[in-house]
């Protein structure tokens, strides 16, 4: 809302002599420019994925405009531009895609009101490029702009034209690994107890959690995995980031929390570690093959660039998967 007032002097002193309020609207653009990835506005990509872009454009300026063009440049570290698949002429040099009536006749007249859409496709790259600490938080940028030489009598202006620009975030990527072991001195654990496992008998390991994180950092990383049959709890003994972890004793399971994991942690640093340490008991029925020590572990986390959920799984670890010096034979329960 606009208050226009108009005003007179008199003797040195101001007299408004009208008031009126004026209510102002913006005008539509003469050209709007919509850009979808994959159906969706706001899109967000991961490691391998393939991006269907479409621009949609409309004309509303209300005349025939002739000899449109539009030209989308692509920026983004993550493009695999092999495998770019598009209708329209493409520079490599600049990345730009382009098309006008010599491959859309329909941009030779664009009559008012009429609309349309060019597609194409391009791939996110398998892998994330992580060199440096701050390589990190990846995204994919597609800046278009569309123009023609006639010009509406309301604009002063050379051309009709519009720019609109969309960035699609790429997902991080996270990975847990869980290991066990008996012979751990490393780790400052002295496991007790006989190898082979022997029905009856109890002996101890210590469990290794490791987390890798690629390109995003992640918030409120929880993992767990429940113990196994005839496996009890000894403690947490130390993790690296966050806290040891802990036993849950009415779901059997144990949880390792981490407010923040760093983006490229275990890959251009050491990974996230935390170890527990647990005692195992053999039966009758576990002779003869190795025997279970924890179940599936399975991480769950937040990813902080995009918003989105990130998990990781990795299954079962059992007598027969020790990351130390223990023989295949010492794996096996016996009686």
């Amino acid at each position: 809302m606009l208050s226009v007032r108009g005003a007179a002097n008199f003797g040195g002193q101001d007299y408004p002599i009208a008031e009126e309020s004026v209510a102002l609207s913006p005008s539509a653009s003469p050209l709007s420019l919509q850009i979808l990835v994959n159906n969706q506005s706001d899109y967000v990509a991961k490691i391998g994925d393939v991006l269907n872009y479409s621009i949609r454009y409309q004309n509303n300026s209300g005349i025939a405009l002739a000899d449109a063009k539009i030209k989308a440049t692509l920026v983004g570290g993550m493009l695999n531009l092999t495998a770019l698949k598009t209708s329209g002429a493409f520079d490599s040099n600049t990345q730009t895609l382009s098309w006008d009536s010599g491959n859309l006749p329909a941009l030779k007249i664009l009559d008012p009101g009429a609309s349309g859409q060019v597609d194409f496709k391009v791939s996110v790259k398998n892998v994330f490029n992580l060199e440096r600490l701050n390589d990190r938080n990846f995204s994919i940028r597609l800046s278009v702009t569309m123009d023609s030489p006639s010009v509406p009598f309301y604009l002063s202006a050379s051309r009709t034209s519009v720019r609109n620009v969309s960035d699609t975030k790429i997902s991080g990527l996270v990975l847990v690994n869980a290991q066990g072991a008996y012979n751990d001195g490393e780790s400052g654990v002295a496991n007790q107890g006989v190898l082979p496992p022997r029905v009856g008998q109890a002996t101890q390991y210590t469990i290794h959690w490791l987390v890798k994180n690629f390109a995003t950092d992640l918030n409120n990383a929880e993992i767990k995995a429940n113990l196994a049959p005839g496996v009890k709890w000894i403690g947490g003994v130390n993790a690296s980031v966050g806290n040891v972890p802990i036993y849950n004793p009415g779901d059997n399971q144990v949880i390792w929390n981490i407010d923040r994991v760093a983006a490229t942690k275990g890959i251009l640093s050491p990974p996230a570690e935390a170890i527990f340490q647990i005692e195992a008991t053999p039966d009758e029925t576990m002779v003869g093959a190795p025997e279970p020590l924890i179940g599936a572990t399975h991480l769950k986390a937040t990813d902080n660039f995009t918003g989105l959920i990130l998990e990781s799984l990795v299954g079962p670890v059992t007598t027969a998967m020790l990351d130390d010096a223990v023989s295949p034979a010492e794996s096996i329960v016996i009686k």
